[in-house]
């Protein structure tokens, strides 16, 4: 251990704490039969395996750059603490003391690899008495040195992190450290105002994250839950901004829910959260109810009967969190526990692979507009307002926006209402006849395990994997069924099917559609 020491010493000016005075919990759910999995050599992350066998995992090839993030943020240490028996604590030492002696200096230097060092730095402190429980001195020493190397290096790395999650998840990692490591209170009042800071940067007003990407919001709250109980579990008041926080973004959470417990896939997001989702709202205390509005992220949703519809209602794409994405009027539709059509969202790994395809108009339950074979659309601005004379319970609304399409500004009108018991979904989209377009065509994209076949009345019937049966029609479109795929599957990369309307602007400037539950 001479040669970690000497390492970890030439990285940090922070001094090395002696003991944890809290153990913050790890929110994230587990499994015992993981941790065997890695006992047998079989390392598994976002939907990737390596079989590193009795070698180090850290020698092997990376698969992918979020295979390699994964398995350097130590976040699978969780699933090794809940294994009963010496064993996986045993092995668990050993990782880590490959990582220190190893990969200690070209994994903790610079702004790049910051978020993943935070991801570590949490992780370590969630799991620090696991790790050191039966521990020798020497693994002890050199593990809290680790975790002051940690600290010293985001702490000069944070002004220099620019992508707002990783930012947001050093300050919390640093205010984590605070409150579990004995520091002065100079040193935790400035932590605790500089996580405020950063709080208000990337927390909109109605509680979204600045990236719109629900997955980004459910990390957030992970690791600020997990800050906020181990305030409480030393009796010590929660900063009033992580309070006021949590407050917003936990109805926020809810709002982007769907019927299975899985998160909306809108922004890039990845899905197959319903597990931390689930863990994270039992643990809000408030019971906060969903917002149905969220007017500065730009998303709204219906909830009626047993079915809830989400839109993208829009966000300029001068928000530096929406990276191209095209989902502005995008929607996705569940009932009863399904979903009925979803956004493709992106895979856990590998994205760069499918980055073209997701960014896309076609790749969300849209409007495509096809001009000089880009379907490419910059958004201009938008306006909302509820549907007119909205009767029986219904609820509803329109949604105008500008895009421009090469050197045309087109102005774009959707209105969607949900029946008040949730088995009728009806929408419209119009186009100006004079809009210089070669076509346009309306898409629903379905989860895997969807059938859908065309109708002799030429509408379509959908039938989820669940068994709900779905009419889908339109009073002048041509439907069709074409193949899709589900990238943000839990399983990774799906085939599927998609509901298309194709329809002709310069004859049919408006057209209507409609999905109904068949009973």
């Amino acid at each position: 251990m001479r040669f970690a020491r000497d390492v970890i010493g030439s990285l940090t000016g922070t001094s090395v704490p002696e003991r944890f005075l809290v153990t913050p919990p790890d929110l994230r759910p587990v499994s015992p039969d993981i941790a065997r999995s890695y006992y047998h050599g079989q390392f598994t992350f976002v939907g990737q395996t390596v079989q590193a066998g009795n070698a180090s995992p850290f020698a092997a090839s990376p698969p992918s750059a979020e295979w390699r993030d994964a398995l350097h943020g130590f976040r699978w240490l969780r699933h090794m603490a809940s294994a009963s028996g010496e064993l996986a604590g045993a092995q668990a030492k050993t990782l880590v003391s490959d990582w220190i002696v190893n990969h200690a200096r070209e994994q903790l230097g610079g702004p790049q690899v910051a978020g993943v060092a935070a991801m570590r730095l949490i992780a370590f402190l969630q799991h620090g008495r696991f790790l050191l429980t039966g521990a020798d001195h020497q693994f002890y020493r050199a593990f809290m040195r680790s975790v002051a190397a940690h600290i010293s290096n985001l702490k000069r790395d944070a002004s220099r992190v620019t992508s707002p999650l990783k930012k947001v998840r050093v300050h919390t990692a640093l205010g984590l450290a605070a409150i579990c490591l004995p520091v002065n209170d100079a040193m935790a009042h400035r932590t605790e105002e500089r996580l405020s800071a950063v709080l208000d940067e990337v927390i909109l007003a109605d509680g979204g994250f600045i990236s719109r990407n629900p997955d980004d919001l459910a990390d957030v709250v992970t690791d600020l839950l997990s800050l906020a109980k181990s305030y409480i579990a030393l009796t010590r008041p929660i900063p009033p901004a992580v309070v006021h926080t949590l407050d917003r973004v936990l109805p926020r959470l809810r709002s982007f829910l769907h019927r299975d417990g899985e998160l909306a896939t809108f922004a890039g997001a990845s899905g197959g959260k319903a597990a931390l989702v689930a863990v994270l709202l039992e643990s809000d205390e408030t019971a906060a109810r969903p917002t149905s509005q969220a007017p500065q992220s730009g998303f709204v949703s219906l909830n009626q009967g047993v079915s809830t519809l989400q839109a993208d209602v829009g966000q300029t794409t001068t928000n530096p969190g929406m990276d191209g994405f095209q989902s502005l009027s995008a929607l996705e539709f569940s009932h009863d526990n399904e979903r009925v059509f979803i956004n493709i969202g992106l895979p856990p790994a590998n994205s760069i692979n499918f980055l073209e395809i997701a960014q896309g108009a076609a790749a969300h339950n849209r409007l495509s507009l096809m001009h000089d074979g880009s379907d490419t659309a910059d958004l201009r601005q938008v306006k909302l307002k509820r549907w007119p004379d909205l009767t029986s319970g219904d609820d509803g609304h329109i949604l105008q926006y500008d895009v421009g399409l090469a050197a045309q500004t087109i102005s774009l009108t959707r209105g969607f209402r949900l029946s008040a018991v949730g088995q009728t979904l009806e929408g419209f989209d119009r186009i100006p006849a004079s809009a210089l377009v070669e076509s346009a065509r309306l898409h629903f994209h379905t989860p895997a395990k969807t059938k859908a076949a065309l109708a002799s009345d030429g509408s379509v019937l959908v039938q989820t994997r669940g068994g709900q049966s779905w009419r889908v029609s339109s009073d002048c479109g041509s439907l069709s069924v074409q193949p899709s795929i589900h990238l943000a599957h839990p399983a990774g990369r799906q085939e599927t099917v998609c509901v298309c309307i194709t329809f002709d602007p310069a004859k049919t400037p408006t057209v209507a559609w409609r999905w109904a539950l068949q009973t």
